[in-house]
């Protein structure tokens, strides 16, 4: 393990560097490799199989940045607490202090039960759906991308879960609250949107969105299990 701790060390900027090589390229190569397969939504009507499908592919394909994570870095993760169920609908709610920390949420659920990985969606900046690669997939896997615009935001809210029960598939919701390393330009950014700090390190932002989250799913799960 030592060895392993040294060689991480003095490799650092290369591993890293293969690291955003490789998760960006098979990102890239795994689009055109999805976009083979919208006939089946545009021609043959197969929208569910779609679903099913892509779902399955893109989830496949996170085993990519997880290996670096857990084989090549190193990350250790400890799960506790109640397991979440793939077959039940659920909210999941996050704090993260970093703009990679979801990849750690990705290992925990794989860690609990790697069909987890197939089912969950998360709500999160409608700046990220613009990164070259990844950001096609993730909206292909219909994440929520928010703008932070209520106007906006609570259309697409609406569209994006009634999209979720039309699919007959129980999604785990992953409600992400920004959170930020406090330092002079996120405190400078805070008070130019009039954001207030709860803790030594955690920013809430725009809690009517959840709000309406939570309150718009709630009888989207109810219709779900009467039909």
């Amino acid at each position: 393990m030592w060895l392993a701790r040294v060689i991480r060390r003095l490799f650092g900027p290369i591993i890293g560097f293969s690291f955003a090589i490789i998760v960006f390229g098979t990102s890239v190569f795994g689009n055109y490799i999805v976009t083979l397969f919208l006939p089946m939504i545009t021609v043959f009507n197969f929208h569910l199989k779609w679903r099913a499908l892509m779902d399955r592919a893109i989830s496949f394909w996170m085993v990519i940045p997880m290996f670096y994570l857990q084989f090549v870095y190193g990350v250790k993760i400890r799960v506790t607490g109640d397991s979440i169920e793939a077959d039940e609908p659920a909210i999941i709610i996050m704090n993260h202090r970093t703009r990679l920390d979801w990849l750690y949420f990705k290992l925990a659920l794989w860690r609990v039960n790697p069909w987890l990985m197939t089912t969950y969606r998360i709500a999160l900046k409608e700046l990220v759906k613009h990164v070259p690669g990844i950001g096609f997939g993730m909206q292909f896997m219909q994440y929520i991308f928010l703008k932070r615009d209520m106007n906006v935001d609570f259309p697409r809210m609406d569209k994006a879960i009634e999209y979720y029960s039309e699919s007959k598939q129980n999604y785990q919701r992953l409600r992400s609250h920004y959170v930020d390393n406090i330092g002079s330009k996120c405190k400078k950014y805070m008070k130019k949107w009039n954001d207030k700090v709860r803790s030594g390190y955690c920013c809430k932002k725009r809690f009517p969105f959840f709000v309406k989250f939570v309150a718009f799913i709630k009888p989207v799960n109810v219709k779900q299990r009467m039909q």
